[in-house]
């Protein structure tokens, strides 16, 4: 079993102080006894902060809840016997608490059981059970296997018997993966502990961590919309409706002509005659046959309409790419047309 991580905490989501003092701790799984390795420059900034500047605000919520925070700052950083003179100042039920942490942390499992006989029951028992018999899992060790029973049996944590798991790791007696258990389910008491007594001496709770998104969920993520949007293309040009832009008649088209309702284009692909409304010119068609996708030619200018001089054996067809329009003998459709503008192979449409 890899020794891992610290704790599921979000640091960031904390006051600047508190955070900086959490983070002092480190990221990686530390031992039992956390006194093993104090953080002095933690303590004398602890020493000497006042209660509301420690939590970033100018007045600290719940003063007794905040006294528990300085409490368990003092302990994660390796100071368990201040933080128990600083917990005699916390509530009750914390002072009990934190007392027992810390007379465990100090091997002394006596005092620890009777500062948590006090409590019969603490809001954060019940899930730090559940992610007990999570971590201990199918593990072997007898007594682990016997705590897990009696939590599974009870739902609930059960505070003695981890005393007793704390001092056979202190003696020895676990092998390697055992005792990581222990210190992983020691350092899950000590987060939720803390998220409890946080959130409760600031009267708001702490955001949940958010994961950062995998490359490959990203990409996952944008080919399913793009592949959406390529759905919905075709639905959203047949649905548009014109502008008031759109609508207006051509500098081209006569007084008093009325201008048809669709347009008639053949498919570069396939040669299939399709008819588009009028709105949809400038914009790229569908075709219902192959399904290409191709440009629909602008309105004919002035200069590029069919004049009583022009032969009336042409044909005039739009470029589907740039709109440019190209007149060929009648005799050419059903055959290709290089456009002399943007270079877009496309076919002459048939009758």
């Amino acid at each position: 079993m890899g020794v891992g991580t610290m704790i599921e905490l979000d640091a960031s989501q904390l006051a600047p102080e508190v955070a900086g003092l959490f983070l002092s701790g480190g990221a990686e799984l530390p031992g039992l006894q956390w006194q093993a390795r104090p953080k002095q420059f933690a303590k004398d900034r602890l020493d000497e902060i006042e209660d509301a500047k420690l939590l970033g605000r100018a007045a600290p919520g719940d003063e007794a809840m905040t006294v528990a925070v300085r409490a368990l700052l003092y302990l994660w950083n390796g100071w368990p016997v201040e933080a128990a003179m600083v917990a005699q100042a916390a509530a009750e039920p914390e002072c009990h608490y934190l007392t027992g942490f810390c007379e465990r942390q100090l091997g002394r499992a006596d005092r620890a059981k009777a500062a948590l006989q006090q409590l019969a029951d603490y809001p954060i028992y019940a899930p730090l059970a559940q992610y007990a018999i999570k971590t201990i899992g199918e593990a072997t060790e007898p007594l682990l296997k016997r705590f897990k029973g009696l939590m599974e049996l009870g739902e609930t944590w059960e505070p003695f018997l981890f005393v007793d798991l704390v001092e056979q790791v202190r003696a020895g007696k676990f092998d390697r993966d055992a005792e990581i258990i222990v210190r992983r389910l020691q350092c899950r008491e000590f987060e939720l502990l803390f998220r409890h007594c946080y959130e409760q001496a600031t009267g708001e709770p702490i955001p949940a961590r958010v994961e950062p998104e995998s490359t490959a969920d990203r990409e996952a993520r944008l080919r399913r919309l793009r592949h959406k949007r390529e759905r919905k293309r075709p639905d959203r040009l047949a649905r548009r409706e014109p502008s008031a832009q759109e609508e207006k008649p051509s500098s081209g088209q006569r007084p008093g002509e009325a201008e048809p309702a669709t347009v008639n284009i053949g498919c570069p692909q396939c040669g299939q005659v399709l008819a588009f409304p009028q709105s949809t010119r400038g914009r790229n068609g569908n075709c219902g046959k192959c399904g290409a996708v191709f440009l629909i030619p602008q309105r004919q200018t002035p200069e590029l309409r069919p004049t009583p001089q022009a032969p009336a054996c042409t044909v005039a067809v739009g470029c589907p790419k740039c709109g440019q329009m190209v007149r060929r003998a009648e005799s050419d459709r059903g055959k290709t047309h290089k456009c002399s503008k943007c270079g877009t192979v496309f076919l002459i449409p048939k009758k």
